[in-house]
C-alpha cells in the first residue's frame, strides 16, 4: 500500500435545510470538498513515494520542486510535483516522476473523467451553457472538442467491432417469434432556434420475461433486447434496421415477427 488517506467530512443541518433538494446540494458540495483534498493528498504522497522508492538515485537526480492544477470531476486541483534530471550515456532528460506514472500527458489540464462530464453535459445543452453548467471548470470550446474526439473513438470501435459476443447471447437461434417496433424522436440543433431533426429508433426484442428472477414481484422486462438507431430516411432507415436486426437477432430462423407502430411513414 502507498498511503491511506482520509477527510473529515462535517455538515451543519439548520431548518432552512429541510428540504431533500437543499440537503442534497449541501452534502454533495461537503463530498466534493473532502474529494479535493483528498486528490490533493492522493497527489502528494504518490509524489514522495516515486521519488523516494521508486526512483534510481544514481541516475535521476532531483532538479527542482513545481508546482501544477489540474481540472478533474472533484474540481481544480493545485498540487506540487518534483522535476528530475535523468543523465543516460550523455543524453539528459527533464520529466516528472509523479505525472510519468499516472500517465499525466505535457500540458495536460483537466483529466478524461471531466472531459466525458462536459460531453455527457452537453447533450442536452449548449457547449456554452454545459461550460457555464461545471463552473467554467471546462472551457466550450473543450467540451466541444472532447465530444468530437469521443465520437471518432465510438465509430471506430463500432466499425471494428463484430458484435459476435452480443451475438452469440441474444435470441440464440431458439425463439420462434420476435417483435420490433420504431419510432422518431425530435432534438434541437445547434446554429439556429428552430433547427432540429429527427433521430429514428427501433427495439427488438423476443418477448417478455420477469424482472426480479426472486419475490412476488409481477413487474416484467422485455427479453432479448436490441436497440438501433440512426439519423436518415424512413426508407433507408427500415432497410438498416432490418440488416441489423436480422445480423443480431437472426431473424431469418424467427417464425413470427410481429411489427408494431403508430402510423408514421
Amino acid at each position: 500500500m502507498i498511503a491511506k488517506i482520509s477527510s473529515f467530512v462535517e455538515i451543519e443541518i439548520t431548518e432552512n435545510d429541510l428540504d431533500i433538494n437543499k440537503l442534497d446540494d449541501k452534502i454533495y458540495k461537503a463530498s466534493v470538498k473532502a474529494g479535493q483534498e483528498i486528490f490533493k493528498k492522493s497527489l502528494e504522497e504518490i509524489n514522495k513515494y516515486v521519488i523516494n522508492k521508486k526512483r534510481d538515485k544514481d541516475v535521476a537526480k532531483i532538479h527542482s520542486h513545481k508546482k501544477g492544477k489540474l481540472g478533474t470531476m472533484v474540481g481544480d486541483i493545485n498540487y506540487c510535483y518534483t522535476q528530475v534530471k535523468e543523465a543516460i550515456n550523455k543524453e539528459v532528460n527533464y520529466y516528472s516522476p509523479l505525472k510519468r506514472v499516472l500517465n499525466i500527458k505535457p500540458h495536460q489540464q483537466i483529466t478524461d473523467g471531466l472531459k466525458i462530464q462536459g460531453v455527457m453535459s452537453s447533450s442536452s445543452v449548449s457547449y456554452r451553457a454545459a461550460s457555464e453548467n461545471l463552473s467554467h471548470r471546462i472551457s466550450h470550446s473543450t467540451i466541444r472538442n472532447s465530444a468530437l474526439e469521443i465520437g471518432k473513438n465510438i465509430k471506430k470501435q463500432e466499425e471494428e467491432y463484430t458484435g459476435e459476443n452480443v451475438k452469440s447471447k441474444l435470441f440464440k437461434g431458439k425463439s420462434s417469434q420476435a417483435f420490433i417496433e420504431a419510432d422518431g424522436i425530435y432534438i434541437p440543433l445547434q446554429g439556429g432556434k428552430n433547427k432540429k431533426t429527427e433521430v429514428k429508433l427501433a427495439i427488438c426484442y423476443s418477448g417478455r420475461e420477469n424482472r426480479y428472477k426472486k419475490g412476488s414481484s409481477v413487474q416484467q422486462q422485455l427479453k432479448d433486447k436490441v436497440v438501433y438507431g440512426d439519423i436518415c430516411k424512413s426508407e433507408d432507415f427500415i432497410e438498416k434496421a432490418s440488416a441489423f436486426f436480422n445480423y443480431f437477432c437472426s431473424l431469418m430462423s424467427v417464425l413470427y415477427i410481429l411489427i408494431l407502430g403508430d402510423g408514421a411513414s
